[in-house]
């Protein structure tokens, strides 16, 4: 499995083709719901958006900047009067198929990682969150790229005791993603 990431690592950082370079802006609003029995007998399903500010670094692999807001009401009977919140800032990786290919209707399937600082309340935690999915270009200019996704979070407990709960907060985000990009020309050159 580690050996398998170096591969694709090392294949995305010679990758040659389109200029990797270029800002581009992530939105991923979808469904969010607890995977831990903890928060799921407090909070129903609610909702979150993950934001991240992608660079490329090469056509198959870019660095991000994210951040993400995360909102879970309570249940009814639930001992938590108001609604779970989490605010999350981090930073983090993502390997795709590159942008300027065009076969399998120019179809980008890519898979990411972030390490994450996140504020549930007045307590600031750390986190993790990977996700993956599929984009698909829209227009002539295939700066628009939207498609399915799913993201697991990881928000790691406080370790200690007393009134507030100490165990990790697991939550699985699915959703459609939408980001906006360079534009990439037939050559497979980004503008």
């Amino acid at each position: 499995m580690i050996r398998a990431g170096f591969i694709l690592l090392s294949v995305a950082l010679t990758a040659q083709g389109a200029d990797a370079s270029g800002l581009s802006l992530k939105v991923e609003p979808g469904v969010a719901g607890s995977l831990t029995q903890q928060q799921s007998q407090r909070f129903d399903l609610g909702g979150g958006v993950p934001l991240k500010l992608l660079y490329g670094l090469t056509p198959a692999l870019d660095v991000a900047a994210s951040a993400s807001f995360l909102v879970l009401p309570s249940s009814r009977g639930s001992p938590s009067s108001g609604t779970g919140e989490a605010w999350a800032w981090g930073a983090g990786a993502r390997l795709k198929r590159p942008h300027a290919e065009e076969t399998l209707y120019g179809m980008s399937p890519w898979v990411d990682a972030d390490l994450l600082y996140v504020r549930t309340g007045d307590l600031n935690r750390f986190g993790f969150a990977a996700g993956a999915g599929v984009a698909f270009p829209f227009g002539a200019a295939r700066s628009l790229w939207i498609g399915p996704f799913v993201r697991y979070q990881q928000i790691l407990g406080l370790g200690g005791t007393g009134p507030v709960d100490s165990r990790d907060a697991k939550i699985l985000f699915a959703g459609m993603s939408f980001e906006f990009g360079p534009c990439h020309t037939k050559n497979g050159s980004a503008q």
